[in-house]
């Protein structure tokens, strides 16, 4: 009992606490690794302004921007609306935010179109 790590439950304490810390380690170089591939990937991303895809998010940004327009406008004057659903109300506005966050990442990744040539 006089040397550290005699006792069976200081052993077993320590060997808890090496394996906590090295899961946690581990998952902290698990994260590092995800945080560079999506990185490496927005890099390397670049959205054809001419494409569908590209079309459809416009059709999505549009939606976003007229029930901005409409809805906020009408909740503020009509307090009825107000009163009603407001779990509904919270989701669709910060939806609405969460697709202009999204589009700020997109608008900063798209590609020009210079002269019909495609400037990445």
């Amino acid at each position: 009992m006089g040397r550290f790590g005699d006792d069976p439950e200081s052993t077993s304490k320590i060997a808890k606490s090496y394996r906590v810390c090295s899961l946690f380690f581990t998952s902290i170089l698990y994260v590092l690794s995800v945080i560079k591939l999506v990185c490496s990937f927005w890099r390397t991303l670049v959205v054809d302004p001419s494409s569908t895809a590209y079309y459809r998010w416009l059709a999505v940004i549009s939606v976003a921007v007229l029930y901005n327009l409409l809805v906020i406008i009408a909740r503020s004057v009509f307090w009825q609306l107000r009163e009603r659903g407001v779990i509904v109300w919270f989701l669709l506005d910060y939806s609405c935010d969460l697709i202009y966050l999204v589009d700020m990442f997109v608008q900063l990744r798209t590609g020009l179109l210079l002269l019909y040539v495609y400037v990445q």
